[in-house]
């Protein structure tokens, strides 16, 4: 999601700025500015916000 697939795509890639929880374990919150949680399930990574999301 950060770099296109090859360097003559200028369609993919560059979203990493769009991410508002993605992969900011430990940072404020944008909504509520408590520390965005990251945890592990199956493998894979998650981050989301405890307090706003239920």
């Amino acid at each position: 999601m950060a770099r296109p697939y090859q360097r003559t795509d200028t369609q993919t890639g560059g979203y990493d700025t769009h991410f508002l929880v993605h992969g900011r374990g430990n940072e404020p919150c944008p909504r509520c500015g408590h520390p965005i949680t990251q945890t592990e399930h199956a493998g894979r990574k998650l981050f989301y916000c405890s307090h706003c999301q239920h």
